[in-house]
């Protein structure tokens, strides 16, 4: 591996793709040995994470890593570098935050959802506050949706979907209860596919919008006096749900629970 690591951090363009084919070729005919292989490849793996801005190799890195997680030791280490490196998403830069987030959907690709729910409810959230950030960090006041999640969802379609509303959850055991950032970002992403996607059913665009909803009630609006005020300006990302909401949504929702704000914090309401 030590081979491996001078080769994958040369300057050169060729060298790399050639190093991380090498890579990709022996997880794929020789496997990992053990659980300390696994670990050594993932930190070979996250150096690329600094040193990596350019889309080829990147793409060669990605390769490797999908070869790897057919091997239970490394997807586990990976993941949990994943998560651990997502917990930072608002300090990390764009490229970085792009390169964690298609790792990590890569990781929802090579997981079984219902087999590994505790590992699948940790990236969720991690791939919530990535786009999160990533929108915010836009600075526009209707950032674009994460490519590389929406084309996940297209991939796995309706019961990934599914998977991700069951992760954002209802009640005091919400996400945006618990983790309102990434709560933000993952019920936006959400609400863009389903309105973009032909074959979206309306049973599944109408939870969508509701989980949404509680998202931006609860976070933006401050509808949740229990839940700790955003460390950031978060009503960008829902600009699409405020451009198509209803009379009954924009009266039981909006206003309800901004007048809710006002009275208990006139500051924050405002």
């Amino acid at each position: 591996m030590e081979e491996a690591r001078a080769r994958t951090a040369s300057r050169s363009l060729a060298e790399r793709r050639l190093a991380w084919a090498d890579v990709c070729g022996k997880v794929q005919y020789e496997g990992l040995a053990d659980t300390a292989a696994a670990q050594d490849l993932c930190r070979v793996v996250f150096a690329t994470l600094r040193d990596y801005h350019d889309k080829p190799s990147q793409r060669a890195v990605e390769r490797a890593i999908v070869a790897a997680l057919a091997h239970a030791d490394f997807l586990k280490a990976f993941a949990g570098l994943v998560v651990k490196a997502g917990d930072k998403a608002g300090e990390l830069g764009r490229s970085q935050r792009l390169v964690l987030t298609r790792w990590s959907c890569l990781l929802v690709d090579a997981l079984d959802v219902g087999e590994h729910a505790s590992a699948f409810a940790r990236i969720a959230q991690t791939q919530g506050a990535l786009a999160a950030a990533s929108a915010l960090a836009s600075c526009s006041e209707t950032p674009p949706p994460c490519s590389a999640f929406q084309q996940l969802l297209r991939r796995k379609g309706p019961t990934l979907v599914r998977a991700y509303l069951a992760q954002l959850g209802e009640g005091s055991k919400a996400m945006a209860a618990n983790a309102p950032v990434a709560a933000c970002g993952l019920a936006t992403e959400l609400l863009h596919h389903s309105t973009t996607t032909a074959c979206s059913s309306p049973e599944v665009v109408a939870e969508v919008r509701s989980r949404a909803m509680d998202a931006y009630t609860r976070v933006v609006l401050g509808g949740d006096a229990k839940a700790k005020p955003p460390p950031a300006r978060l009503s960008p990302l829902f600009h699409r749900l405020v451009a198509t909401m209803n009379p009954a949504e924009f009266a039981d929702g909006a206003v309800a629970h901004s007048c809710k704000q006002l009275r208990r914090s006139p500051p924050a309401g405002l």
